[in-house]
C-alpha cells in the first residue's frame, strides 16, 4: 500500500520549536514540540546557543516523521519557519563565534537611542524596519563599536535560521522576509547601503536574498538523511509573522492576524509597503509585491507568564488564565511593558505597573487585569492599520488563545468578528502552505483557512463601545506612564 503524502511546517520560535505534519486535506496528523532555553549572562542579555537547539531540533523533526508513518503518511514537502531579528557571527564553515543575539537582547538600547536620533527616519523609510534594539542592524552597530575584532575574524553575519540552511544544504542563503526584519534590506530588494555603510558589513558577509518559495532538495544532507527528510523538498519560507498570515489566508488588507506568543504582534499584507513615521509600522516583504505589516511587541505570552511565575506566587499560568475568565479586573489597569517595548512606545527602558491594586484583590483578578493589559496594548497598535485599511475581520493564533473567554473579550475589544484555527500552529501552518505553493498543490494568494477547523467569535456591539473607551484610556495611562 502506497503511503499517503503530507506536508511538514516547522517553526523554530523563540521559546520552543515546533513540527507539524498537515495531510492534503489540511487535517493535523501529526505534532511535536520542545521548549528552548534562553540564556541571561547579563541583565539585558538574551542569547540562545544554535548547538543547544540543534539536538532539540533533530528530535522533534524525527518525532513528526514517525508519527506520520504510524499515520500512513509519507512527508514528502517541507516549510520553514523561525523567530526574527537573531544576528551570530560564524566562520565560512558556520562555526559559531558568538551565542546568538535575540530579539528580546536589550544590550544595543543606547546605540539604537543613538540611531534613532540622528538617522532614525531615513532608515525607517529606506528599510521599513524601525530602528530598535532587536534589529541586527542595531546589534551590528553596537558590536562593532564594543568588539571590532569580530569584523576580521567573523566570515559572516546570520540568523538561527539561516545557521540551520546551510547546516543542510551547505549553502547560505536568507529569505526575503527574514532579510526584511533585519533593518538592513531596502525596501523593493537588495540590501541598504546606508544599513550596511553604519554596520561595516559587506554585502558579501550577510546571506544571498532568495524568495520565500525558494527550494532545495536534501538527498546529499547526512543531518536530514538522519530524521528521515532527506527526500523532500524544503521550501525556505519565510519569518514566524509573515508566516502567520500566510498560515491564516490573509493575503490582502481585508483582515488582520494577532500572534500572542512569547511576543506579540498585529499584522496585515499589503500590496506595497505601508508606512507610518509616528506609529514605526513595520512593512516585511512577503513577495511578489506584498508585504506583511504591522506593529510588534513585547508585552505577549512571556509577560504573562512572568506574572504568574514572579508576581503571583509560582501559579500554573494556563489554570490561572481560566480562573481569570470567571473574575472581573475590579478596577485593576496593568500596563504590561515588564520586558520593555517596542510597538507603540518603542522605549526598551519602559517598565510594567499595576494601577488600582488593592488588598483584596485576587490572583485571577490581576491575570485577568494582566490578560486585557497586554490585550489593549495591542489594540493600541493595531490603531493606525484600523484607520487606513479598515479590515472585516481578525485571526488569532498562540496558546492563549485556547481560552473562549480571552478570544470573546479580544472579539470585543477590536471590534471584528474573530477567528481561530483550532488544528495548527499559526507560523508552522504558513509554512506548510508555503511548501504547497512552491510544489505546485496551491496557488499563490490562496484565501483564507478552511472554515471547518475555525471557532468564530462575533464582538458584542456594547461591549465593544466600552472597551473602545478603555482602550482611550489605557493608551493616555501608559503615555504617562513611560514618560515619567
Amino acid at each position: 500500500m502506497t503511503a499517503r503524502e503530507a506536508t511538514l511546517g516547522l517553526d523554530i520560535g523563540t521559546t520552543s520549536v515546533k513540527a507539524v505534519v498537515f495531510a492534503e486535506d489540511g487535517a493535523v496528523v501529526a505534532r511535536a514540540s520542545v521548549r528552548l532555553p534562553m540564556h541571561h549572562p547579563q541583565p539585558g542579555y538574551a542569547e540562545q546557543d544554535v548547538l543547544e537547539i540543534e539536538p532539540k531540533l533533530r528530535a522533534v523533526l524525527a518525532q513528526a516523521v514517525q508519527q506520520a508513518a504510524d499515520a500512513g503518511l509519507s512527508i514528502r514537502r517541507c516549510g520553514f519557519s523561525a523567530a526574527m531579528h537573531s544576528l551570530l557571527a560564524v566562520e565560512e564553515d558556520g562555526t559559531p563565534l558568538t551565542p546568538a543575539l535575540t530579539w528580546m537582547d536589550l544590550r544595543s538600547a543606547d546605540t539604537a537611542a543613538s540611531l534613532r536620533r540622528t538617522c532614525g527616519t531615513a532608515l525607517y523609510r529606506e528599510t521599513g524596519t524601525p530602528v530598535h534594539p532587536m534589529t541586527p542592524l542595531v546589534k551590528l552597530a553596537h558590536l562593532r563599536q564594543l568588539h571590532p575584532d569580530l569584523w576580521t575574524r567573523a566570515a559572516r553575519f546570520v540568523s538561527i535560521k539561516e545557521w540551520f540552511w546551510h547546516r543542510w544544504f551547505g549553502v547560505w542563503e536568507t529569505d526575503e522576509a527574514m532579510a526584511g526584519a533585519t533593518g538592513l534590506y531596502a525596501l523593493g530588494g537588495g540590501w541598504a547601503e546606508r544599513a550596511l555603510e553604519l554596520t561595516g558589513v559587506a554585502p558579501g558577509q550577510l546571506g544571498t536574498p532568495v524568495p520565500v518559495y525558494h527550494t532545495r532538495r536534501g538527498q546529499d544532507s547526512r543531518w536530514l538523511t538522519e530524521v528521515g527528510l532527506a527526500d523532500c523538498q524544503w521550501t525556505i519560507g519565510g519569518s514566524d509573522g509573515v508566516m502567520a498570515n500566510v498560515g491564516a489566508g490573509v493575503w490582502g488588507p481585508d483582515a488582520l492576524v494577532l500572534t500572542v506568543g512569547t511576543s506579540l504582534a498585529v499584522r496585515t499584507t499589503h500590496l506595497g509597503p505601508l508606512l507610518d513615521e509616528d506609529t514605526q509600522i513595520f512593512s516585511y516583504p512577503l513577495g511578489r509585491g506584498l508585504y506583511v505589516v504591522g506593529g510588534p511587541s513585547n508585552s505577549g505570552g512571556g509577560v504573562l507568564e512572568w506574572f504568574a511565575q514572579t508576581l503571583l506566587g509560582g501559579q500554573d499560568l494556563a489554570r490561572l488564565l481560566e480562573a481569570a475568565g470567571r473574575e472581573d479586573p475590579a478596577g485593576i489597569t496593568v500596563l504590561p511593558y515588564a520586558a520593555g517595548e517596542r510597538a507603540p512606545l518603542w522605549d526598551p527602558s519602559a517598565s510594567a505597573a499595576i494601577l488600582g491594586l488593592r488588598l483584596d484583590a485576587q490572583p485571577a483578578q490581576i491575570m485577568r487585569a494582566a490578560v486585557e493589559g497586554v490585550l489593549l496594548n495591542a489594540r493600541w497598535i493595531a490603531d493606525p492599520l484600523l484607520a487606513r485599511l479598515r479590515p472585516q475581520r481578525l485571526w488569532v493564533s498562540g496558546k492563549l488563545f485556547d481560552h473562549a473567554w480571552i478570544r470573546q473579550f479580544t472579539a470585543d475589544l477590536f471590534g471584528l468578528p474573530t477567528g481561530v484555527k483550532m488544528d495548527g500552529d499559526g507560523s508552522a501552518a504558513g509554512a506548510a502552505v508555503m511548501a504547497e505553493i512552491s510544489a505546485g498543490n496551491r496557488p499563490w494568494g490562496r484565501g483564507e483557512t478552511a472554515q471547518e477547523h475555525v471557532a468564530w467569535h462575533v464582538p458584542n456591539p456594547a461591549s465593544h463601545a466600552a472597551l473602545a473607551e478603555r482602550m482611550r484610556s489605557f493608551a493616555d495611562m501608559a503615555r504617562r506612564w513611560a514618560t515619567g
